[in-house]
């Protein structure tokens, strides 16, 4: 011991009046001087003081003597153990200590006792028995284990603690031969304990195994002897409240006694849920329903039950009508509250009741305050034909009954779909009118059921009540055969029970006097109905045995005949056919049957088959086929040969002076080789309108004759079609885009050479004068430009190009240079210069022909002049861009017609031209910046239609010469009005100096 701290002279005493005194500061003195080890005790003294503070309850300082092991199996003189003395104190906290340091749990005394004999603390037996090396069958020296000591206490709650851990109350026996049950029996709590037992093996929970037994008074007892705290009782999974109730639901009596009545509220006051159960997914309210006791349900309400308004929809639904008025008492929704907080009928518990026909369930309901929609009931009672419900709503509410039925008769018409008699002789007794219209029917076309039609019939329905139909004409309509399906029938009904219930209600519409041709408002009548797709043709013949006129026509002057066409159903048009039916008949339009067929060639061929007259006009003047050439998009060359095999004249001119051929070249119609075949006329010429045009010319007076009009055009061409009408300046078109083909086809047809004259240079050209040369050039198509050369195919802005003028050559590459020296002379012959000159001085419109036969030329030197000697070479190579020669042709277009000029047909019609204009307008050349501003399609059409007028005013609209071709005096042919200058003018000769050099040149 150091010397700072030297030992204090104190004895075994201090610690002994320490401890007697139970002073706690007496006590913590001597743990200071321990702790600073100021004093020491004896190992007597320290036994002794262990023993004292267990039999005093001092935790502390049981915990302190303790705490390093030794000493925890000191015994007093009876041989009690620390442990001992501490169960039998109740002291839980120190037991727990003692078990932890080690303590020997099945250590008994001189009696033979051990902790768990002499525990009677709940809370100390819990300790006890969840060590895991007790031993529940140690017995004193009177033989009794703990089970039988807590028997003969009268320990109940330790009784059933033990056979919960385990004890067995019938295998081991005392010194007088008694187990445990038998030990009880003598004290009369035998059948307890054996009820504990039985639930112990079975794994159940005495009350849950006592209530599915029925035993009521034995829960009670359990209850009573306070076996089971509160917080237990509420943690017993299932729910112990649920499992009652339902142990009763389950019986076939559903018997409740007065145990039960108690039992249950034994159970709510120990606090167990009266709500949504989790095991079990219902609340015990729900089940009480089910069971529908009151008492029962009373006791649950008056313990904080939740009563949802589905609770009160469960009274309607289980019956338990009698249960409302206790709901109503204690708070519960009467009415389904939405939400959004207003009164929601559909669903509620008077809508249940009424729509199941529970009408006591109803009148409780209304008179504790539930809100009816009598509307919305009145409908589901008829829809679901409840008689029951509808009169006691008829009784209940008559006037508002009436009422609706005056504002929305669709109520009495769906009593009417339904096909119950009772239901419509209540609503006819509540006012409801037999003939009433609705949506444009009455109740009789509403009608499925014969014995509906006859009851209505019977009480005064007017079979030819007029909507916009009747009834006789509804039963053919394709809504009603459907309706007749879906509602007439229990299940899918064959097409001979469709089609003999139609007959039977057409049948008994006529013996009530329905009037067979009656017409609705668009003038159809019944036959004409049934020759819809959905109408059985045996219906159509029952009509037309029936007597009806087969020739009747609607307000658009269509036959049965004519709809049957529309419908394209050949098998009733046959049977028309042979009942006699006008097959040439022509509705209003002036269409025919025929007309009608052409886009379904079998039934074309049918009426051909019947002599169909194939040049019926229409009241535009087209034949049939003038219609199938513009409107049928397949199969046209069968239609087009069956109907000129049949007779139709092939080049029939319409209103408009459109022939059959003329219509198949404005819709590009490739099938045109029928109409070819038929020996269409392909220089017939529509002079009917303002500029006179022929097939080809409708082909090609295009700003961009696409290539489909080009192959069409060819085809013509080779049909002997001529280019009179063509505009001249279509060539350069043709050229830019490499056709050469149709190049030497047009030339070879008698289409002139011609200059454009621009506003404004294209593609850098050094000269506002282009030539089809000077497409050639401008394109690198120079095997077509020999082939122009050499057959003298050229104007007279193309000499200065021939001659190499300076301003040209400088222009153009070395190629085309090398290609210019090797074609040209210098200086041209007088004989080439002469033709040329001649040539451009008869010009290249639709006259050129004539110009050449009035000037007396010989006939070899006309051909010449016409081309006509010009040979096709088919080695000329094909060398077309369509992304390059559309912008071409645009370009040429945009600069060769201004605003101011906007004359032409390149632009008039062509929406095409449009579209390309708003895509690349904005991409035009900067050289467009000299103009007098941007090329504006909306500004054009108000200048054309402004000159139009100003025109018309003055009496001197311009023909198709006048826009496009010069007057003889001049040699070329612009569309654009821009003034030359004089030395221009000069250039070109008039029509006496080319007369004299022609007479040169002969």
């Amino acid at each position: 011991m150091s010397a700072e701290r030297p030992v204090l002279g104190v004895n075994d005493s201090l610690l002994f009046s320490a401890i007697a005194s139970k002073s706690n500061e007496d006590i913590h003195q001597i743990f200071m001087l321990t702790e600073y080890k100021l004093t020491s005790f004896s190992n007597h003294a320290l036994n002794w003081s262990v023993l004292q503070a267990c039999r005093l309850g001092h935790e502390l300082l049981i915990q302190y003597l303790l705490q390093d092991g030794a000493r925890l199996e000191v015994r007093d003189d009876n041989g009690n153990t620390p442990l001992l003395i501490c169960s039998t104190k109740n002291i839980p906290g120190a037991i727990n200590f003692l078990l932890k340091q080690g303590a020997d749990v099945n250590a008994a005394n001189n009696n033979g006792d051990t902790a768990i004999i002499l525990a009677e603390s709940k809370e100390v037996i819990k300790i006890l028995l969840s060590h895991n090396g007790i031993n529940l069958d140690r017995q004193d020296k009177n033989g009794d284990t703990a089970l039988m000591a807590a028997i003969q206490s009268f320990n109940l709650v330790k009784s059933s603690l033990l056979i919960t851990s385990g004890a067995c109350p019938k295998t081991v026996v005392n010194t007088s031969g008694e187990n445990a049950l038998q030990v009880a029996n003598r004290l009369g709590i035998g059948p307890i304990l054996e009820l504990l037992y039985h639930s112990f093996v079975l794994e159940r929970h005495p009350l849950i195994n006592q209530s599915i037994n029925g035993d009521y008074e034995s829960c009670n007892a359990l209850l009573g002897y306070s076996l089971y705290e509160d917080t237990e009782i509420i943690n017993i999974r299932p729910n112990i409240l649920c499992v009652v109730l339902n142990c009763i639901k389950g019986q076939q009596n559903n018997r409740v006694t007065p145990d039960l009545l108690e039992f249950v509220r034994r159970l709510c006051r120990s606090g167990v849920s009266v709500n949504q159960c989790s095991d079990c997914g219902k609340s015990p309210l729900d089940i009480a329903v089910d069971i529908k006791n009151h008492d029962l349900a009373e006791i649950l309400c008056e313990n904080g039950a939740d009563m949802s308004h589905n609770t009160v929809v469960n009274l309607v639904v289980k019956n338990a009508t009698h249960l409302i008025p206790l709901f109503a008492v204690h708070g519960a929704y009467i009415n389904q509250i939405h939400p959004n907080g207003y009164i929601q009928y559909p669903g509620s518990a008077l809508d249940v009741a009424l729509k199941q026909a529970k009408i006591g369930s109803a009148m409780v309901l209304l008179y504790h305050g539930a809100e009816l929609d009598e509307s919305l009931a009145l409908e589901q009672a008829v829809e679901t034909c409840n008689c029951r419900t509808l009169e006691f709503l008829l009784e209940g509410c008559k006037e508002k009954v009436e009422a609706h039925l005056q504002n929305e008769p669709d109520l009495f018409f769906k009593a009417v779909r339904t096909g119950d008699i009772r239901v419509l002789s209540l609503l006819l007794e509540a006012g409801a009118d037999v003939n009433m219209v609705h949506k444009n029917k009455t109740p009789l076309m509403n009608a499925v059921h014969l014995d509906v039609m006859r009851y209505l019939l019977k009480n005064g329905a007017d079979v030819n009540m007029k909507s916009n139909t009747t009834s006789i004409i509804n039963v053919c309509s394709e809504k009603y055969i459907f309706d007749i399906n879906f509602w007439a029938f229990q299940e899918q009904p064959t097409e001979d029970q469709v089609v003999d219930t139609l007959k039977q209600i057409i049948r008994l519409f006529l013996k009530h006097g329905a009037h067979l041709d009656a017409a609705d408002d668009k003038g159809n009548t019944a036959l004409i109905a049934s020759v819809n797709k959905s109408c059985p043709k045996d219906v159509m013949i029952f009509l037309l045995k029936e007597g009806s006129n087969i020739n009747q026509r609607n307000s658009k002057g269509e036959s049965a005949l004519y709809t049957a066409v529309i419908f394209n159903d050949q098998e009733k048009l046959t049977i028309l056919l042979s009942h006699g039916a006008n097959i040439n008949l022509q509705n209003k339009e002036g269409l025919s049957p025929l007309h009608e067929s052409i886009h379904n060639i079998e039934t074309l061929k049918i009426l051909l088959k019947h002599k169909a007259n194939v040049n019926l006009e229409d009241s535009k003047g087209n034949t049939a086929l003038l219609h199938a050439v513009k409107n049928v998009k397949t199969c046209l060359q069968v239609c087009v040969d069956s109907l000129t095999e049949a007779g139709s004249d092939v080049n029939h001119t319409n209103h408009d002076g459109m022939t059959a051929l003329m219509l198949a070249a404005d819709n590009h119609n490739f099938e045109m080789s029928s109409l070819l075949k038929a020996n269409a006329d392909v220089n017939n010429i529509n002079t009917k309108q303002q500029h006179p045009k022929t097939a080809l010319s409708i082909l090609l007076n295009k700003w961009y004759p696409d290539w489909g009009s080009q192959h069409l055009a060819s085809e013509l061409l080779k049909h002997g079609a001529n280019a009179k009408l063509v505009l001249p300046e279509v060539l350069h078109r043709i050229i830019a885009m490499g056709n050469v083909q149709l190049v030497q086809q047009l030339i070879a047809s008698g289409l002139g050479p011609t200059d454009i004259i621009l506003r404004r240079n294209l593609m850098e050209w050094p000269v506002k004068t282009i030539s089809p040369l000077s497409v050639c050039l401008m394109t690198d198509q120079l095997q077509l430009a020999k082939y122009l050369i050499e057959n003298w195919y050229l104007t007279q802005s193309d000499l200065a190009i021939l001659s190499r003028d300076k301003t040209i050559l400088d222009h153009l590459d070395f190629r085309i240079n090398e290609f210019l020296k090797e074609h040209s002379s210098q200086p041209p012959r007088l004989e080439f210069l002469s033709f040329v000159r001649v040539s451009a001085s008869v010009g290249s419109g639709p006259d050129r022909e004539d110009k050449i036969k009035h000037l007396c030329l010989p006939h070899i030197l006309q051909e010449y002049l016409l081309f006509k000697k010009v040979a096709a070479e088919e080695s000329l190579d094909e060398d077309g861009n369509e992304d390059d020669s559309s912008l071409f042709c645009y370009e040429l277009t945009k600069k060769q017609v201004g605003a101011k000029q906007f004359r032409s047909e390149f632009l008039s019609k062509d929406i095409q031209f449009l579209e390309f204009h708003n895509t690349y307008g904005g991409e035009s050349s900067s050289d467009d910046s000299d103009s007098d501003g941007d090329w504006n399609v909306g500004v054009a059409l108000e200048e054309e239609s402004r000159l139009i007028n100003r025109d018309n005013a003055s009496g001197a609209l311009p023909t198709d010469n006048e826009s496009s071709v010069p007057p003889a005096g001049n040699a070329v042919t612009a569309l654009s009005t821009d003034t030359f200058s004089s030395d221009e003018e000069d250039d070109y000769l008039n029509e006496d100096e080319s007369s004299n050099e022609i007479k040169e040149l002969t």
